[in-house]
């Protein structure tokens, strides 16, 4: 048995099984180990001989490849020593590890890869699995400088701050800054990863991996308009796969967008009881009986013909704005509507745990109509109607003062009651916010959502 630590390195370097970095290492050795150079010698020679006497024993796949090993020591001696190493033929070698990935990605995200930006269905993972990948293909997608695979594959399995430095490599090119958003998509940055989907766009503006990117970025910050543009052009092109989940996605973003349509519906059923005049024999509370529009619009229509009774789980289901028609219906309403309306008084204060409702049946006064305190007073949802443009006024003064900080978070405040409440929010307000703080993708998502909510 010989003493040589390498000589199971030396064998496999004969027979092409290692990678080409382990090949340098191994030729460098040889060039010092005389006891390794024996072994390959032998093994040359008993190549030779079956080569000869067995031609057909020789594997057909194999590659024969000639390399000179020259050791350093030998060029101190007076004679050069040169060892020429037989080699196998060409072959699709046993050191190349395809990359492989599961059927279905883990990472919502969309990568540029020719492998990895294959369309795979998505599967939420119930908790942050990731993606088993072979090492030995993701050292072989960085010796061959396949960046943008390389990069995929990292993030897949989870190495995201590793996949962000390789992606960081080719800080210019548009497919690095779409696979930069896929990264911080995958870290839970969504403004990063609008900013960087921007600046993907900004380079080629037909990068589709960088728009599917760049919607699932806006989505998560609640801009359902750019989401929804995003999408929509991914499902435009047709890609396989990919067009399919983006219709999805715009189908949601859609029944999003008009869940408000049911608050429209509400505003005119008030409107119809107050018009009515005498409110107290419309209210009354049969108990829920689910919400079929149809059914609603009925009863609304029917106010003024028989004065059909109107539900309160009705205005249960939408406090925030009942409490809002309630104040429009006081406002030079007769002794008998505010007799009537105290049954949707008494139910709102119920809700807010408060004396609010009841006590604008009894001064005729709107209490938010002078609040100056949007923390005070707007803590509880019911009052999210009368808050949300409170937030906007009170974040333009604190703007106007050069409080940026706390203007961005009183109008926040806002935004996030005016979304659980489907009131519109003022994103042109809010663009002016963004840019001041210098937070510049989403003063431009500001803008989009502003441009494509405008009729």
């Amino acid at each position: 048995m010989g003493s040589c630590e390498h000589l199971e390195r030396t064998s496999m370097y004969f027979d092409g099984e290692l990678l080409p970095a382990e090949e340098r290492d191994a030729a460098d050795h040889l060039a010092t180990c005389e006891e390794c150079q024996a072994v390959l010698s032998d093994a040359v020679g008993l190549h030779a001989v079956l080569s000869r006497a067995q031609p057909a024993v020789v594997p057909i796949m194999r590659r024969r490849r000639w390399q000179l090993a020259a050791g350093a020591a030998a060029l101190v001696v007076a004679a050069a020593i040169a060892i020429v190493v037989l080699r196998p033929k060409p072959q699709p070698s046993p050191d190349h590890v395809a990359l492989v990935l599961p059927a279905k990605r883990s990472l919502e995200a969309r990568f540029t890869g020719a492998v990895t930006g294959k369309f795979r269905p998505y599967e939420s993972p119930s908790d942050r699995a990731h993606e088993a990948i072979d090492m030995r293909a993701l050292a072989e997608l960085e010796q061959r400088g396949d960046t943008r695979d390389l990069v995929g594959a990292l993030a897949v399995t989870g190495e995201l701050v590793r996949a962000a430095e390789v992606a960081r490599k080719t800080p210019t090119d548009a497919a690095a800054f779409s696979d930069l958003a896929g990264i911080a998509l995958a870290s839970g940055d969504p403004e990063g990863a609008l900013d960087f989907a921007y600046q993907a766009l900004d380079k080629n503006g037909e990068l589709e991996a960088a728009h599917w990117n760049l919607a699932l970025a806006a989505r998560k910050l609640k801009y359902w308009r750019v989401s929804r543009a995003g999408f929509a052009l991914v499902e435009a092109r047709a890609e396989p796969g990919w067009a399919v989940e983006a219709k999805q996605h715009v189908a949601l973003l859609d029944r999003e967008l008009t869940r408000g349509g049911d608050i429209v519906k509400l505003r005119a059923q008030f409107q119809l009881l107050v018009k009515a005049g005498s409110v107290r024999a419309t209210i009354a509370d049969p108990g829920f009986r689910g919400d079929d529009i149809a059914e609603f619009e009925r009863r609304s229509r029917s106010i003024l013909e028989d004065e059909t009774p109107i539900e309160l789980a009705d205005v249960r289901r939408f406090p925030s704005h009942a409490l809002k028609f309630l104040a429009e219906s006081l406002q030079g309403a007769t002794p008998d509507i505010v007799e009537g309306l105290e049954p949707v008084a008494r139910a709102l204060d119920k809700i807010a745990a408060s004396h609010v409702a009841t006590s604008m049946l009894t001064t005729r006064r709107d209490p938010f109509a002078e609040v100056t305190s949007f923390d005070e007073h707007c803590k509880n949802d019911i009052y999210a109607v009368p808050c949300v443009p409170l937030a906007w006024q009170l974040a333009r003064q604190q703007l106007a003062d050069g409080n940026v900080t706390d203007a961005e978070h009183i109008a926040q405040a806002g935004r996030d009651l005016a979304l659980r409440e489907f009131i519109p929010v003022d994103y042109t307000l809010f663009a002016e916010i963004h840019r001041k703080a210098n937070r510049s993708a989403l003063a431009r998502a500001d803008a989009e959502e502003a441009r494509l909510t405008t009729p």
